[in-house]
């Protein structure tokens, strides 16, 4: 699905999931639905709800497809949900409070850290 949104050019999608992906990948989205859980991707400006109104859906695409800066402005500079660094930042943190900021705990024998 990553691959599907890296090569999209718009996406007109129901799903939350995509309202939260898209953005990662400077895709703009037009929401199918008449409200949405996600305002964060309406702040950001890199989705609009359009509903299911058919000329509203094929309205807003032409304008994407003939106003370059309406669809640029419509690609977020970062994701309003995040930067994609969470588990790091919390590892970090919790290694800060258990092992303290100038020390480091003992690795258990076998464990291996990875980092993505």
């Amino acid at each position: 699905m990553q691959q599907a949104l890296a090569d999209a050019w718009l996406v007109l999608s129901d799903s939350g999931g995509l309202q939260e992906e898209a953005p990662t990948f400077k895709v703009p989205v037009l929401v199918l639905r008449e409200e949405t859980e996600r305002p964060e991707v309406l702040d950001a400006g890199c989705a609009l709800l359009v509903g299911t109104n058919r000329d509203l859906i094929l309205k807003t695409v032409r304008r994407l497809m003939t106003d370059d800066v309406a669809y640029r402005r419509m690609q977020a500079p970062s994701n309003p949900f995040g930067d994609g660094t969470a588990g790091l930042q919390i590892a970090d943190r919790l290694g800060s409070a258990l092992c303290g900021e100038d020390s480091s705990c003992d690795q258990p024998e076998g464990q291996v850290n990875v980092v993505a």
